[in-house]
Formats: structure tokens, sequence, C-alpha cells
């Protein structure tokens, strides 16, 4: 019996020591655990997002693993370990845990390689406008990052110094081809030019203004002139005598117009008139027309008459001392103390009037002559005359002659009349 209960006990120590060893062997082991990534943190997504803007032509990179926080499943506590064992369900201890240096492996991959690059650093570098993913995985854990590449407008592409007639419109920019970053599009002085937020500007008025944008910080310019357009032309008809010519007399509207003010001109029907410049020269008898036309576009008609030169007929008139003396314009005298006062007119132009035998006849005109050889004159314009008619009581020692449109000369001799003085002249 004895030898029985020291045999049980004896069981009953060897059990303790074996259990009591294998307690002292779980608390002694190490539980050793590797942490692993459990979040990726962005600390600025905005900086992200507007970090690619092509400006320039120069691509932008980015230093995006200096924007990333990786978290691991021991930090954030989702890694929890036993803080007891049981050990053959009857006792409990503590294990010693043990944790691994927390050090993630990271990699970055690109989902379109033609927008954005990435190397092993986490420095992102655009290379052309679109949009791309980027992905970065830690360990076993992974997150997508959508990155766009923009591209900026600058103002050297934006057109510079714009000139548009009033009433034009022009689109500045392609704004399809941009992605912009912009603020509205201002104009500096609306009476002149306004613009709408299509980057589309419109001329309202003669003048300068401003057109304006921000990229950013960035000031986008450009100036814009407006000029004033001819709007309307008017020309005047003109009658012309075969061989004759003349300057069109053109008009415009409005009269401040600084564009469409040179003007061309096209006869119709040339046989009858040629034009050169703005000059007229009549070449056969008819009608035809003249068309002005503005520098832009727009254009007027003109009736061109062209008739056979009329043969003038003078017109000699005894005038009185008192009245040759009080008219102010040109007039011719030979200082004579006889002499007869008169005008001569004629109801067409003539070419080469003359008065012979006078004096300076064959001597260019002085200040205070009339009249000198080969001298044209205007229709009902009168010549004053106060010289000497009958030198020596010898009738028809004075005379003029002219030369018609047609080429034909006429020749008439003056004279004093003996009864009443007047100025008489006969043709010959």
């Amino acid at each position: 019996m004895k030898n029985g209960l020291k045999t049980i006990t004896l069981t009953f120590l060897g059990l303790a020591v074996l259990f009591g060893g294998l307690f002292v062997y779980e608390v002694k082991k190490e539980h050793r655990y590797t942490p692993k990534t459990a979040e990726i943190v962005i600390d600025n997504e905005d900086i992200i997002k507007n970090a690619f803007i092509i400006k320039d032509g120069v691509m932008p990179s980015f230093n995006l693993a200096e924007h990333l926080s990786f978290i691991s499943d021991v930090e954030n506590g989702t890694a929890k370990l036993e803080t007891t064992k049981k050990v053959f369900g009857f006792y409990e201890c503590e294990i010693n845990r043990v944790y691994d240096e927390y050090n993630p492996v990271i990699t970055y991959r690109v989902s379109d390689e033609s927008v954005a690059a990435i190397n092993e650093s986490g420095i992102v570098s655009a290379k052309s406008k679109g949009e791309t993913v980027i992905t970065v995985t830690a360990d076993d854990f992974s997150i997508d990052i959508p990155i766009t590449v923009y591209r900026g407008v600058q103002t050297a592409e934006l057109e510079q110094n714009v000139v548009l007639l009033k009433g034009e419109s022009k689109e500045l920019l392609k704004l399809e081809e941009y992605d912009l970053f912009l603020s509205e599009f201002y104009s500096s002085d609306e009476k002149v030019a306004v613009v709408n937020q299509s980057g589309t500007v419109t001329a309202v008025s003669k003048g300068k203004a401003g057109i304006y944008t921000y990229n950013g910080d960035e000031k986008i310019y450009t100036q814009v002139t407006v000029k004033q357009p001819v709007e309307s032309v008017s020309a005047s008809n003109i009658t012309l005598y075969k061989g004759e010519s003349t300057a069109l007399k053109v008009s415009y509207k409005p009269t401040n117009a600084d564009y469409g003010t040179g003007f061309t001109y096209k006869v119709a029907d040339t046989s009858i008139a040629s034009v050169s410049g703005n000059s007229i020269s009549a070449v056969n008898v008819g009608e035809t027309v003249v068309t002005v036309i503005s520098g832009n576009g727009i254009n007027a008609q003109a009736k061109i008459t062209v008739l056979n030169p009329p043969k003038a007929t003078p017109k000699v008139k005894t005038i009185s001392k008192s009245e040759y003396e009080s008219y102010s314009g040109e007039k011719y005298s030979d200082s004579s103390p006889y002499a007869a006062y008169f005008t001569i007119t004629f109801d067409y132009p003539v070419l080469n009037f003359r008065i012979n035998y006078v004096k300076d006849n064959f001597t260019s005109k002085k200040p205070g002559d009339a009249i000198y050889k080969n001298a044209n004159v205007a229709a009902d314009s009168p010549l004053y005359f106060a010289i000497c008619l009958n030198e020596s009581d010898v009738l028809y020692t004075r005379g003029f002659y002219y030369t018609n449109k047609d080429g034909s000369q006429k020749y008439y001799a003056l004279h004093v009349s003996g009864n009443d003085g007047s100025v008489l002249f006969t043709a010959y």
C-alpha cells in the first residue's frame, strides 16, 4: 500500500515536473511576427492633382514617394497576437512576443507609360497630355492613384496683336487642345471688344483693348486692335468729252474709317472709257459704268457719259474802267492810255488761248498778266483785259485765237467801234 501511494505520489510529481517544464518552455519561447503594410496614406491629394501641367514644352516631374505614408498592420492594430496560451487545457501563460523591423517592399507601376513614367524611387515624370493610373504596392497592399497630365495655356500660344474689323469675331485659341486652370476671360475695354468664356473675341468699335486670363498666377494677355471698316461707298456720275480725263470723285462712310479706304476701279466697257488709278479717260462717245471697290469689298457704281467735244463760241463784252479796276482776280493790262476795257468768255472749255500782238505774247506769263500763250480756259470763266485795240487808227491789229476740244482752231480780230467805243470781234 505504501509502495502504491509512493508510486502515485511520484507519478504526480513527475507529471507536475513535466507540466511545469512545459509551462516554463512556453513562457520562454519567443513568438516572432513580421509586420506587413495595412494602409497607404496620401498626405495631399490636391498637390498630386495639380502637379502635372506642361508649360513652355517643359515636362514636369514630381516625387510621389514624399507624399505617401505606409502603415503596418502592427501600427494600426490589425495584427493582434494572443497574449496567453493554454497548455493542455489546464494552464495559461503569457507569450513573449517579438516583432521584426517594419520595412515594406514598395513597387510602382504606371498603366499608360505614354502619359507618365515613374522610377523605383517614386519620381513621376510627365510625358504627354492625358490620363493614367499609378499603382503603388507595399507588401501585399495596393492603391491606385489617378494622374492627369495637363497642357497649360501659355501667352506664347495665345495669338498676339490681333487685328479685327468692327463686327468681326475670332477664336483666340482652341480650348479643346488644352487642359486649363484658367480664370474667366476679361476685356480691358468692352466698348472696343468683348470676349466670351470660350476664348472668342468680338470687335465692337474702333480702338484697342486687352484680352486676358490667368493660368494660376500667370497672366495670359493679348492686345486686340479694332479697325473701323468702310461701310458704304458712293461715286459721282461724270460726263466727259472725247479725249478728256478727270478724277472720279468717291466718298465713303463712316468718315473715320481706317480700313478699306484704298479703292480699286473697273470700267465695264473699256472701248468707251479707260481708268488708271482713279483717273477716267474718255475714249469714244457712249455710256458705260465704273465700279468702285473699297479695300474691304464694299462697292458702288457711277455712270460715265462720253460726248463729242463741242465747238466753243466766244463772247466779248465791253466793261467800264471802274469795273475792270474793281475786279480782284487775275487780269491783263498793256498800260495804254487808250485802253479798251472788256472781257472774253467761252461757253465751252478751250485750249491754247492767246491774244495776238500784245505785250509778253512770246514770253512767259508775269505776275499780274491775265493771259499768255497756250492758256487753257474753262467754260464761263471771263478773262479781263485793258488793252489798246486800234493802234495808229489801223483796225484788226489785235486778235485772239484758241483750239476747240475737237482740235479745230478759231481766229478772231478785235477792234473798237468808231461809233460808240464798244469792243467788236470778227472771225477770220
